[in-house]
């Protein structure tokens, strides 16, 4: 009864903060032209104890009611990150960076490098330095994390996650993405376009390539809609499946493309985690197109998530669809940097209150076909068709 009055209360105050922010007049400067997504997280506002600007460490406020939790007062924030070479996650934690330096605090990214248990480090660092108020952690391994989040919660520091939810314990906040929701619409949009334009076929059906990760749990979400999907089409199957995420996915997108069309010559859907991948893949496969004079329009590259290098195919594809493979996206949030801006929200409303302990915002999803109709659009309080894939 307690959880769900706590899930009641997170989704109306979140539905506040929606209902807000749609009053802003100007869609997010990310968003590609001409589609302005439903909602956009708040803009972060500096808590009452402290003067905007203000250098100095604000005095810790009073503990919550219920005992929960108490901030150190500490004005440093770090961001644990699975790595620095996802430029969409930086662009995020850079995000939420620059809103708390607006607000007088200092702010680092720390590296992982693939490794969950340099998470773990990194948190027992911050708690042994004395000097870390917050901390944002994307975390790989959320069971792994249990015990040194919670002594970092017992130490003062805020504590808020992205991309994933812990199971047996709390924490400040979190902004949450359905990364299953995001898999399951890559999927329908690659269907969409084959229904429209039947590319070659075999037994087994219409073959898709897949770039998958499942050593995190929402990208294990993700590539597990990616999988289950394609397989339960009644015109696509899985024909390979890839992993691009960590160092260098731009030349492993090429390569992939590579080994892919020399296997496969009537292989023509790639579909790839994020988009450094899906430079690589669309960079090999253009090549390949104009080498055997095949029409690039043949083609159907998509990724989840956004980056400059997204925006730019997907620019490309809609003013000359037949320069390139690529047809388009599914991201998050309404950009890049209204989600670290939500992030920047929950740290500075947990530490004056006015963010109700272990509360979720959740993104929403937003779908950008290029050159043939699809919708996928969600938003919190929908209903989540990709839920099933959340194992």
């Amino acid at each position: 009864m307690k959880r769900t009055l706590a899930l009641i209360l997170a989704i109306a105050f979140c539905l506040t903060l929606l209902a807000a922010c749609n009053n802003s007049k100007d869609p997010a400067p990310s968003s590609p032209a001409g589609q302005s997504p439903a909602s956009q997280p708040p803009e972060a506002q500096p808590p009452a104890s402290q003067s905007q600007g203000s250098q100095a460490p604000a005095p810790a406020p009073a503990a919550p009611s219920d005992g929960s939790f108490a901030w150190n007062g500490k004005k440093e924030v770090w961001s644990v990150l699975p790595t620095t070479q996802a430029e969409g996650l930086v662009i995020i934690n850079d995000s939420m960076g620059a809103v708390l330096q607006a607000q007088g605090w200092e702010y680092a990214k720390k590296d992982a490098e693939g490794n969950p248990g340099n998470q773990v480090t990194f948190i027992e660092d911050a708690i042994a330095s004395g000097k870390v108020g917050a901390i944002m952690c994307a975390a790989m391994a959320v069971d792994l994390l249990k015990d040194v989040v919670e002594r970092a919660i017992d130490s003062g520091i805020i504590m808020v996650f992205l991309g994933a939810t812990p199971k047996d314990y709390e924490i400040n906040g979190l902004v949450y993405t359905s990364y299953a929701l995001t898999g399951l619409y890559a999927i329908e949009m690659v269907e969409a376009w084959a229904r429209g334009n039947s590319p070659p076929s075999d037994s087994k059906g219409i073959p898709v390539a897949l770039d998958v990760y499942d050593d995190i749990e929402d990208g294990q979400f993700r590539s597990n809609a990616f999988r289950d999907r394609t397989a339960s089409s009644d015109i696509l199957y899985v024909y390979n499946t890839n992993v691009s995420y960590g160092d260098d996915p731009v030349n492993k997108g090429y390569a992939w493309a590579e080994n892919m069309m020399t296997a496969n010559p009537d292989l023509r859907i790639f579909v790839c985690y994020e988009p450094e991948c899906m430079v690589g893949a669309v960079s090999y496969l253009n090549d390949y197109c104009d080498a055997k004079n095949i029409a690039k329009t043949e083609f159907c590259v998509v990724n989840c998530y956004e980056d400059d290098s997204a925006h730019a195919e997907y620019e490309k594809a809609n003013a000359a669809p037949s320069s390139t493979v690529y047809k388009g996206y599914v991201t998050y949030g309404d950009s890049l940097e209204s989600v670290g801006q939500a992030l920047a929200t929950i740290i500075l409303g947990a530490s004056d209150g006015s963010w109700p302990f272990n509360q979720i915002f959740w993104d929403s999803i937003h779908s950008y076909p290029a050159g043939f109709n699809f919708v996928g659009e969600w938003k919190m309080g929908d209903p989540n068709p990709a839920e099933i894939y959340q194992y």
